[in-house]
Parts: C-alpha cells; sequence; structure tokens
C-alpha cells in the first residue's frame, strides 16, 4: 500500500516537472518543429511532372494526372 503511494507521488512529480519544462521551453521547441515540417513540405512540393513529351506544371493539370494513373492502376 505505502509503495503504491510513493509510486503515485513519484509519477505525479515527473508529471508536474514534464509540465513546467513545457512551459519554459515548449514555445522554442514548437517553433523549430514547425520550421522543420515547413522545410520538408517546400522540398517535398512537385512543381511540374513529365507525361511523354508534354510537362505539367498547373496544379491542377498534376493532381488529375496523378490521381487518374492510380485509379487505372487498381482498377481491375
Amino acid at each position: 500500500m505505502k509503495l503504491n503511494e510513493v509510486l503515485g507521488m513519484q509519477e505525479e512529480f515527473w508529471k508536474e516537472k514534464a509540465r513546467v519544462n513545457w512551459h519554459k521551453d515548449g514555445d522554442k521547441n514548437t517553433k523549430y518543429f514547425h520550421t522543420l515540417a515547413k522545410i520538408k513540405n517546400t522540398n517535398k512540393l512537385i512543381t511540374s511532372i513529365k507525361v511523354g513529351e508534354i510537362t505539367l506544371k498547373e496544379p491542377n493539370d498534376i493532381a488529375e494526372h496523378i490521381a487518374n494513373y492510380f485509379k487505372n492502376l487498381f482498377s481491375y
């Protein structure tokens, strides 16, 4: 019984410490991860795609071509 109480107190201590650290450093971490996500998103952006001799540059044309490609691929 006493062991469970002490373990509960220890768990509560670590939860409170994590909250304090989040309040203290949370904004720094959030800004860092959002910046990292923006960089990854920018690097993975498809701006053009070549289909045979034609180069598609309009986002709607690219999206339509990709959707049609996979519809044809999986429609057996």
